[in-house]
């Protein structure tokens, strides 16, 4: 059976239509449609997802209070200030009272000393968290300096105490100078 090349088939007619159809409807939508008149009341529940939204398309001031993300971590602060460490025994140079939950907390400050050294502990009531032994090996009237640093993420049951504390570890005079403890929230 020959068919005449001319004659097309009903169903190249019907694919041709649809094809129209589907290229010239949304530009028909976008002319005739007014801008913004399509709002939240037109799309279907979970219709905008993560995904479909370009990265920096939604600011802070588009979303609505209760939707807004948290403000960063809390930060807690405290200047312990500068002393001279005992001969014997455990001294406070610095601490905080930290609220429940998982705190990233830094101590830092400055040894200054003749001979001898001290250690320090960075410490909750769960115990020591961080370690430092700072000897100074040097002639009598010689001051060395050197950074102390504690570091260590705290995780608090309950609201509680955390501190710095030291203990000088020689003869002489160990000084700690321009002590700070900052604490800040991470979970």
């Amino acid at each position: 059976m020959t068919r005449d090349s001319r004659r097309r088939s009903p169903a190249v007619a019907i694919a041709v239509t649809a094809l129209t159809l589907s290229l010239v409807s949304p530009a028909y939508a976008a002319v005739q449609l007014a801008r913004n008149s399509v709002g939240t009341q037109h799309l279907r529940a979970n219709a905008v997802t993560s995904p479909k939204i370009d990265d920096g398309a939604v600011t802070r001031r588009d979303l609505a209070t209760g939707a807004r993300p948290k403000p960063p971590a809390v930060r807690v602060v405290r200047e312990g200030g500068s002393g001279e460490l005992p001969d014997t025994g455990w001294r406070s140079v610095a601490d905080l009272t930290l609220p429940r939950g998982a705190w990233l907390v830094v101590a830092k400050g400055r040894m200054v000393g003749g001979r001898g050294g001290a250690t320090c502990e960075l410490v909750s009531r769960r115990g020591v968290h961080d370690h430092l032994k700072f000897n100074i090996y040097a002639d009598v009237g010689l001051d060395l300096q050197g950074p102390l640093v504690l570091t260590d993420v705290v995780r608090q049951r309950q609201r509680g105490p955390v501190a710095v504390r030291c203990q000088n570890l020689g003869y002489g005079t160990t000084l700690l100078t321009d002590m700070r403890i900052t604490a800040v929230r991470v979970r």
